[in-house]
C-alpha cells in the first residue's frame, strides 16, 4: 500500500483501508485477532510512504488470497521505541532511531515496523501511540 500525505488523517485512511480488506479475510477464514494492528515500512520520504499493514492472529494453517498474504513476523533484535503523538511526526522519529541506531555501532536487519496501538478515531492526536521497531544485527 502506499501514502502519498503523510498527515495524520491520510496515514488513518491509508491502514483503515488495508485493515478493511484484512478484516474481511480474518472473518472470512475465522482468525482472531491477537495483538495490536502492525505496519511493515517501505521507501519512506518527506511527503509519501509505502507500508504492509499486518495483523497478528491465532493461527497459521490459512493460504492468503488477493493482496493478503500470511507471513511468519519478525523475530529475533531490534531496538525499539515508542513514538507519542501525531502520525504527522513519525517520521522524526524514525530519523532519530536511524541516527542513534548508526551512532551505537547497529546495522538495519531488514525493514523497520510499528504497532499501532491506539485508535485515532477514538484517541487524541497529541496522545496517539506507536511502537516503532527496527531489527538489527
Amino acid at each position: 500500500s502506499k501514502i502519498t500525505a503523510l498527515d495524520t488523517p491520510s496515514v488513518t485512511r491509508g491502514y483503515e483501508e488495508a485493515y478493511a480488506e484484512i478484516g474481511a479475510f480474518m472473518k472470512k477464514h475465522r482468525l482472531n485477532q491477537v495483538g495490536p494492528p502492525l505496519g511493515i515500512d517501505g521507501p519512506m520520504t518527506a511527503t509519501s510512504m509505502e507500508f504492509q499493514p499486518g495483523m497478528a492472529v491465532d493461527r497459521a494453517d490459512v493460504v492468503g488470497e488477493g493482496n493478503v498474504k500470511v507471513l511468519q513476523s519478525h523475530a529475533g533484535r531490534a531496538l525499539k521505541t515508542t513514538h507519542v503523538g501525531s502520525y504527522d511526526e513519525l517520521g522524526t522519529t524514525y530519523e532519530r532511531l536511524a541516527a542513534w541506531l548508526q551512532a551505537n555501532g547497529y546495522e538495519m536487519a531488514g525493514p523497520s515496523f510499528a504497532f499501532y496501538l491506539d485508535d485515532p478515531a477514538k484517541t487524541a492526536e497529541a496522545v496517539l501511540r506507536t511502537e516503532v521497531y527496527w531489527p538489527v544485527k
